[in-house]
Order: C-alpha cells, then sequence, then structure tokens
C-alpha cells in the first residue's frame, strides 16, 4: 500500500534483475487524464499535458526501490519501453554501471534489464 493507492488503486514493483533487491514501483492509472492530473501537482499545467509516462527517481534508495513508473493503462510499447529505459538507466547507475564506457557484458546487462522490466510493465497493463 502507497500513497498513491486512493487515487488510482493500481501499484505494483517492477524490478531490473529477478530475484535482486532494486526495483521500481509501476502506478497504472486509469486513463491519461487522471495521470495528468495528478502530474499537475509535480509540474506546472502545461508540461503536465504533455506528458504520456513518467518515471521519477528517488534522490535517496529506500528498500532497495529506486523510483516510481507512471503511466495509464492503455499505454503503448513504446511508451512502455520509454519509461523501462529511464529505470534502467537509474539502476545502472545505482549499481555502478560506468555507462560512459560500455563493453558487451555492461552493455548486455543494462539492455537485459530493459527488456525485464518492459515485459513486467507489459503485462501489468494486460497485455500479453
Amino acid at each position: 500500500m502507497n500513497e498513491y493507492d486512493d487515487i488510482c488503486g493500481r501499484s505494483l514493483v517492477v524490478r531490473p534483475e529477478r530475484g535482486r533487491k532494486w526495483k521500481f514501483r509501476l502506478t497504472l492509472w486509469p486513463d491519461l487524464g487522471q495521470m495528468q492530473a495528478f502530474m499537475r501537482d509535480v509540474f506546472d499545467e502545461r508540461r503536465a499535458r504533455r506528458i504520456i509516462g513518467y518515471t521519477l527517481i528517488w534522490e535517496l534508495v529506500e528498500h532497495g526501490v529506486i523510483g516510481d513508473i507512471h503511466l495509464p493503462m492503455d499505454s503503448s510499447l513504446a511508451t512502455a519501453v520509454h519509461e523501462a529505459q529511464h529505470a534502467a538507466l537509474a539502476w545502472a547507475q545505482v549499481v555502478k554501471i560506468d555507462l560512459s564506457r560500455l563493453s558487451s557484458p555492461a552493455e548486455e546487462r543494462i539492455c537485459d534489464a530493459v527488456a525485464e522490466m518492459a515485459q513486467q510493465i507489459w503485462r501489468a497493463l494486460g497485455r500479453q
């Protein structure tokens, strides 16, 4: 249970790597309008209207939670993958993957994290 449960009723967890402690809270909004209304508490009206998905990275990681991913239930695959990429880049910093010098193993680990989270998001949105 978190502070978003009263607003949208659906909050889940996605992980960059199965079986590891790092995770993101995934909040699925019934529709884009409700998510944008929530975003108006964070951003100005103009910016909130342009948001179709959002990943908030916490300044302080607590209990393995790196941040929050917000998506409306009717999100496209492209939007889900876009937000998974934001999350994967934040996770890569937390686990100290040097993003300035990607090598094959490090690059594969990041790509696997994006794929893992995108797949979890896609399933949470009710798509297979």
